[in-house]
């Protein structure tokens, strides 16, 4: 009789352990400690496999870990593609930031990014045109080409 005592004991010990554990896992989710309810739940898994509501509370744990870190791998590349930007190295940030939607598409901030580069670019594009322009009019006006200088080919 007390072995049986014992026996039935032990497997109402067994069958709490999960529980608690599992509940413990929850609090950990709750208060965003996915490394830590991954690990700890992972021991869980391989002494209760069974235990259906362990193994979810791991999955979403991972789940949530792998979000936080594409959060941070895509904050981490804005802000390369800011720097490039504030140092006005447009052609690198384009670069950057369409690398970057290849890794991940769709992306709303990386979006934006590739188009204020391409912006900027263009905008430096356009100044450097015009800049060069104007250095070919003063050149020719210096030379005393003045109405060559301002009168373009077409109207000559």
């Amino acid at each position: 009789m007390h072995d049986v005592v014992l026996h039935e004991r032990k497997e109402q010990q067994q069958r709490r352990k999960p529980e608690s554990e599992t509940a413990a896992l929850h609090s950990l989710v709750d208060a965003a400690k996915f490394s830590e309810a991954v690990s700890r739940g992972e021991k869980l898994s391989k002494e209760f496999p069974q235990d259906s509501e362990l193994t979810g509370l791991v999955t979403f744990a991972r789940g949530e870990l792998a979000k936080i870190e594409q959060k941070r791998k895509i904050e981490e590349t804005l802000h390369g593609i800011t720097k490039k930007l504030e140092v006005e190295q447009f052609k690198g940030a384009v670069s950057a930031a369409e690398k970057a939607l290849t890794r991940f598409p769709g992306d709303p901030a990386i979006g934006a990014a590739l188009e204020q580069a391409r912006t900027k670019l263009k905008e430096k594009e356009d100044r450097e045109l015009l800049l060069h322009r104007i250095t070919k009019i003063r050149a020719r006006i210096n030379k005393g080409q003045h109405t060559d200088g301002l009168v373009p080919p077409a109207h000559r």
